[in-house]
């Protein structure tokens, strides 16, 4: 064993099976880094021989599954077993639950970071109302200069006039002309953009108040949103304020098709999903089921698709296959073409190389079916 290498190194060359996530702690409480080579492999051999002999199964308050003892890891327990498949039933259950907390609340979550992040960008804009108010001034001062000129001046070629300037401290301004229109005329365009510039101004500072109370209510509900810790909660949350998430658009069919990482549609009673880019893909195809029908517009670039099977081992119905290869086709570099070739396979013969950049994967046993490629929610004729 190598003296010079890390305490958990050393540990792992011992035993490379003990649970690496729970090192850390041990290696600090026992001081292993302070240990001989010697030492250390007899405190590796004392520890995996607990783990045989003298398991301790208990859930520690970080969540983590453990079966050692206090003695050995002197983290809280949050709860005890009876034995070791107890707790893996309990932290697998827990494992489920969080997971599908994450996603629920991440639906939710991430639809109001993007409305606030909206709102924050639209207050800057709004606080920025004075620019309005200046240009107001400066094309009413454009238009008195006109009319006081206009009975004495003949519109210029050039597209502009340089007059004397009674209001400002240069000796002559220069006013951009419609060349189409004569002096007068002019002046009357600027009397009508410095009014909207007025009204634009007025209208952003109405708009204030509102934006700021949607910001503080954005960053509330978020606030609240991230404490909830059970799927209830999260249920209950979203019904006592289901007004408020409508009002920034969840729970609307537009809005849900938005948030969701996926494009999806119904073909008949099958449910598809479509990847909105590399990573959806990625994401998509690590989701599904082993047996669901994944497919893709072969020979170019373009979104991964699955038919969602509800764990049945047959294929679907022909039909159903080539609507769906039609949407695929559609979402690809194939959309122009009047027939593309799509392949398909059931999920559990894609696998995505180690390494390989979003989107990638290497397919096994597939087959192919040419389709037109169709927008989604068209039927399928052929």
């Amino acid at each position: 064993m190598n003296p010079d290498a890390k305490p958990k190194n050393q540990i792992t060359r011992v035993n490379p099976l003990l649970p690496r996530n729970l090192l850390p702690p041990l290696i600090k409480q026992h001081n292993v880094s302070e240990m001989r080579p010697e030492q250390v492999k007899k405190f590796v051999g004392w520890i995996s021989e607990e783990l045989k002999t003298n398991p301790h199964p208990r859930v520690l308050v970080t969540g983590e599954t453990c079966l050692w003892s206090k003695e050995i890891l002197n983290i809280e327990t949050d709860e005890a077993f009876e034995t070791v498949n107890d707790t893996i039933r309990h932290a697998y259950r827990n494992a489920v639950h969080t997971r599908r907390l994450h996603q629920a609340r991440e639906r939710v979550q991430q639809l109001l970071e993007r409305v606030l992040a909206k709102r924050k960008s639209k207050l800057k804009q709004l606080n920025q109302a004075d620019k309005s108010l200046d240009r107001a001034d400066e094309y009413e001062k454009y238009g008195h200069l006109l009319m006081a000129h206009a009975h004495e001046e003949t519109a210029p070629d050039q597209g502009e006039i340089e007059v004397k300037d009674l209001y400002g401290d240069a000796n002559t301004v220069t006013i951009p002309l419609k060349e189409q229109k004569d002096i007068a005329e002019n002046a009357q365009l600027y009397y009508k953009k410095a009014k909207e510039s007025r009204t634009s101004y007025e209208k952003a500072i109405g708009r204030i108040g509102k934006v700021e109370h949607e910001i503080k209510e954005l960053e509330s509900l978020l606030e609240k949103l991230n404490q909830i810790e059970h799927l209830p909660e999260l249920e209950k949350w979203k019904k006592q304020n289901s007004d408020r998430l409508e009002k920034y658009g969840y729970g609307t069919g537009d809005q849900q098709q938005a948030q969701s990482p996926f494009r999806k549609f119904k073909v008949g009673k099958y449910e598809v999903w479509i990847g909105k880019s590399a990573k959806s893909n990625d994401k998509l195809t690590n989701l599904a089921h082993k047996e669901d029908i994944w497919m893709h517009a072969r020979g170019v670039a373009g979104s991964h698709a699955v038919i969602r099977m509800g764990n049945q081992k047959e294929y679907p119905p022909k039909k159903v296959i080539l609507q769906a290869a039609s949407y695929a086709a559609f979402y690809s570099k194939a959309r122009g073409m009047k027939s593309a070739p799509v392949m398909y396979t059931k999920v559990k013969y894609v696998r995505k190389p180690k390494g390989s950049p979003p989107g990638a994967v290497v397919v096994e046993r597939e087959e192919v079916e040419m389709v037109p490629p169709l927008k989604p929610n068209r039927e399928w004729n052929r």
